[in-house]
């Protein structure tokens, strides 16, 4: 058996876990406490979209917690766990070349977007996957599938890049799924993310009902560019395409996200060749439909076939 100093032991117990994670394949998804905090999706798990294992430097070195299990460590318990079958010797072979590892360089996980304004970082953007989100939709009688149709804006320059330097994308999903911190707790969040055209996001789960900014109304193109059809909120958007049996937009779509945006809406409007305009507002909200009077285009607000509701969601849930 190969003898180990003591010199040997604490050179390995002070490995820097975030370099040896990075060489292992494993990027943090997002990074707190001023570059103090990692966070990842687990090692020790496949399929992770929530990430609950943690990394920060104490004063005796580097030191991990996998939320799943409830379990963590130092380094080399780290690798005891990682590499199931090494002994000390083995762990301390593994460990060796990182001895002397530059650790100035480490490569830093970008949020997506930072909104201090609204209090919420974006840490990142994905396919809806997370069976409680589909869940929630189901609750709400949306389809996965129609969650998930990739639709086009109608304005694409319009739509704010996804990173910095990337050119903006034709097409995106109805909904995505986020992954949000709150400043004011530093706790991450999942969520469903339905984006505007300018990149803010609303996000929405079961306990959550947030925006982030910049803040603004959605947009995709249909078939018929003569019709636009006006809806308050995103579930009633996917309500209709539900009810609508149809695999495509039969007309140009745009989602306020706020009646706050019906003026900058209106203006949006005017600057089209559109001639027919329906809304599918609220059923109490009289003072927001009177704000489309004063439009020339012929006008149907659809209100009346949901008047025994809420809005349109909850008529569909209902049925």
């Amino acid at each position: 058996m190969k003898f180990r100093t003591k010199e040997e032991y604490q050179k390995a117990k002070s490995v820097d876990l975030v370099q040896l994670l990075a060489k292992e394949g494993h990027q943090p998804v997002s990074i707190r406490k001023n570059g103090g905090q990692y966070w990842y999706l687990s090692p020790f798990r496949d399929k992770e979209r929530t990430p609950s294992f943690k990394v920060e430097r104490g004063k005796n070195g580097y030191m991990w917690y996998d939320f799943g299990p409830g379990k963590g460590g130092n380094v080399i318990e780290f690798v005891k766990e990682y590499k199931s079958k090494y002994d000390l010797n083995d762990i301390i072979d593994y460990l060796e070349p990182y001895f002397d590892t530059d650790t100035s360089n480490i490569i830093k996980a970008i949020p997506f977007h930072i909104d201090r304004e609204s209090g919420i970082t974006i840490e990142s953007v994905k396919p809806l996957q997370h069976p409680a989100l589909i869940q929630y939709l189901s609750s709400r009688k949306i389809p996965k599938r129609i969650a998930t149709m990739e639709l086009t804006p109608l304005n694409t320059n319009q739509i704010a890049p996804y990173q910095v330097g990337q050119k903006p994308v034709a097409k995106r999903s109805i909904v995505s799924e986020v992954n949000y911190m709150l400043h004011q707790n530093e706790k991450m969040y999942f969520a469903l993310g339905f984006e505007n055209d300018k990149g803010g996001f609303e996000i929405r789960n079961k306990y959550a009902k947030l925006g982030s900014s910049p803040k603004y109304f959605t947009t995709f193109k249909g078939k018929d560019h003569t019709t636009i059809e006006i809806f308050e909120g995103f579930f009633d958007f996917m309500s209709a395409i539900v009810m609508s049996k149809q695999d495509h937009l039969p007309n140009d779509v745009l989602v306020l996200n706020s009646i706050s945006f019906i003026p900058d809406t209106i203006d949006f409007i005017q600057s089209q060749n559109y001639r027919t305009i329906i809304t599918w507002l609220d059923t109490k909200a009289n003072d927001a439909r009177k704000q489309f009077s004063s439009l020339t285009y012929q006008i149907d607000h659809r209100h009346s076939l949901y008047a025994d509701y809420v809005d349109l969601n909850e008529w569909l849930v209902n049925q």
